[in-house]
C-alpha cells in the first residue's frame, strides 16, 4: 500500500516535469540550457525512485509463483531481444549460445523474465570497457542450467551480493539479486555465481526438471 501511495505523487511530479520541459523551449540562451539540465536531472531521480518502488513491490510478491510448463531458453532470448539495443549502445556484443534443446520446466514466465532482466542488466553495467556478454545453456545432472557471463569488473571476494541491500553499484538498492535468487528458489532451483575481480562474472540459473505429467500449480497453495 505504501508503494502505491508513493507512486501516485511520483507520476504527478513526472508529468509536471514533462510540461515544464516543453515550456522551456520558449526560453532563450544559457538559461534554457541550465534549466533543462535541472529538469532532466530531476526526471532521472524520479525514474530511479520509481524503480526502487517497483523492486519493493516485487519483494512483496516474491514467493507468489504460478508454475506452468515452459522453456527458460525462450524467456532468456526474449530478454536478449529487449536488452540488445542497450548493450549495443555501450559497445557490447551479445552472444546467444543457448542450445534450444533444454526440456520444459515448471516456471512462472514473468518472474523468470524478471530474473534474466536483472542478470543481463547487471552484466551490461559491469562491462564498463565493452566486451562480449554471453548466454549459454546446458544440463547438469539432468537439471537445465542457463549461464549469463560477462568480462566485466567482477565482484569483490567475500561480498555477499545475495544479502538484502548489498550492492556494488552507485545508487543501487541492493534488492535485485536477492529477489532474483528467491524467485529461482521458489521454482525449486538455485542461482549461484563465480567471479574474479577485474576479470568478470558468471551467474548460473539452475531449474528443477519438469516431472512427467506435471500440472499447473500455484506455489501459494491457495489457488490450485
Amino acid at each position: 500500500s505504501l508503494a502505491h501511495e508513493i507512486r501516485n505523487p511520483l507520476n504527478a511530479i513526472s508529468l509536471q516535469l514533462v510540461l515544464l520541459a516543453r515550456r522551456l523551449t520558449r526560453v532563450d540562451g544559457s538559461l534554457r540550457e541550465e534549466l533543462t539540465g535541472l529538469v532532466e536531472s530531476s526526471r532521472h531521480e524520479i525514474v530511479r525512485l520509481d524503480q526502487l518502488v517497483e523492486e519493493f513491490l516485487q519483494l512483496s510478491s516474491i514467493d507468489r509463483v504460478v508454475l506452468e510448463p515452459g522453456y527458460p531458453e525462450e524467456v532468456a532470448r526474449e530478454v536478449l531481444t529487449l536488452m540488445g539495443p542497450v548493450a549495443r549502445e555501450r559497445g557490447i556484443t551479445v552472444r546467444d549460445a543457448l542450445s534450444g534443446a533444454l526440456p520444459p520446466v515448471a516456471l512462472d514466465r514473468e518472474k523468470i523474465k524478471q530474473v534474466f532482466m536483472n542478470l543481463v542488466r547487471n552484466a551490461i553495467e559491469a562491462m564498463t570497457e565493452g566486451g562480449t556478454l554471453t548466454l549459454v545453456s546446458d544440463t547438469v545432472d539432468g537439471a537445465p542450467v542457463l549461464r549469463v557471463s560477462d568480462p566485466g569488473v567482477g565482484i569483490d571476494p567475500g561480498l555477499d551480493v545475495f544479502d538484502f541491500f548489498t550492492t556494488t553499484k552507485r545508487g543501487g538498492s541492493g534488492l535485485g539479486l536477492p529477489i532474483a535468487r528467491r524467485i529461482v528458489e521458489a521454482h525449486g532451483g538455485n542461482l549461484t555465481y563465480e567471479s574474479h575481480k577485474g576479470k568478470g562474472t558468471v551467474f548460473s540459473v539452475s531449474f528443477k526438471p519438469q516431472a512427467p505429467g506435471k500440472k499447473r500449480h500455484d506455489a501459494r497453495g491457495d489457488n490450485p
